[in-house]
């Protein structure tokens, strides 16, 4: 799956030549500043989609093979063996041109762990299309809630 005019490009360590693309990308779309550097020295590998002509960042897309902690349910996710896709962003000027999905393929596309997986949101209609067109299946449901202050996730089947 391709994309006129778009180019892919892995982001693989904090120092790498593209850092400073995914940087400002990040931080021009409401990122905290260090954010991108962070995820990379956790083990996280980035791609971003690039405008051909420009080199200038349209989206970008995560991936990791590591326990991470998911902020939206508030805990921890080991993806056991798979990659975990998260943090897929298009910047709003360049929305609906099925950059998403041409994130997505790529980062299947990527050397094993064969298996995939991701959390999304059941409203984040765009997101649920763009990855059941890739393969992806609904497996289980996170339910959210408060016990004692404490803040937990539960995964349902």
């Amino acid at each position: 799956f391709g994309l006129a005019g778009v180019r892919t490009l892995n982001v693989l360590t904090p120092d790498d030549p593209a850092i400073a693309s995914l940087n400002a990308f990040a931080c021009d779309n409401g990122f905290p500043d260090g954010w991108a550097n962070q995820m990379l020295a956790d083990g996280c590998q980035a791609t971003l989609a690039l405008d051909t002509a420009t080199g200038v960042p349209l989206a970008m897309g995560w991936r990791t093979t590591s326990p991470f902690w998911v902020e939206e349910i508030g805990t921890p996710f080991d993806p056991q063996g798979a990659a975990y896709l998260f943090g897929d962003f298009v910047a709003p000027a360049h929305r609906g041109r099925g950059l998403q999905r041409l994130l997505v393929s790529h980062r299947l596309r990527q050397a094993p762990p064969v298996n995939c997986c991701t959390i999304i949101h059941p409203d984040n209609t765009a997101s649920l299309r763009n990855y059941q067109h890739e393969g992806f299946r609904p497996t289980g449901a996170y339910q959210v809630f408060e016990w004692l202050g404490i803040r937990k996730a539960r995964r349902r089947p």
